[in-house]
């Protein structure tokens, strides 16, 4: 199941950043910007978890073939921020988006 549950997390990352990247880029998107495109598509989370949860409860998912869309689920879940953090990092900004940071960091707490 260790094994199983490896492979499936890496295809499904991998998928996923593929299609998310490839797609920003035939939208004209730099690369830095495709790259968090497909960063962020990789947070799976909530949605996926009922999904597999009523999957389980209708017989169509083994306990097993459960627990690995959980993992899917949580450790793409728990990756995506960090990621997110490093590609927008390098994104360039644009002086709205300066002069946007600039006015919500001055409003008071």
């Amino acid at each position: 199941m260790l094994l199983a549950g490896a492979v499936t997390l890496a295809v499904a990352i991998g998928a996923k950043f593929a299609g998310g990247y490839l797609g920003g880029r035939a939208g004209r998107l730099d690369r830095s910007e495709a790259l968090a495109v497909g960063a962020g598509l990789n947070a799976r989370g909530v949605v996926e978890i009922v999904l597999a949860s009523v999957g389980l409860r209708i017989g169509v998912l083994t306990p097993a073939s459960y627990s690995i869309v959980v993992l899917v689920a949580v450790v793409t879940s728990v990756m995506a921020p960090p990621i997110l953090r490093r590609t927008t990092g390098r994104m360039v900004k644009t002086t709205a988006e300066i002069e946007r940071e600039r006015e919500f960091t001055a409003q008071p707490a």
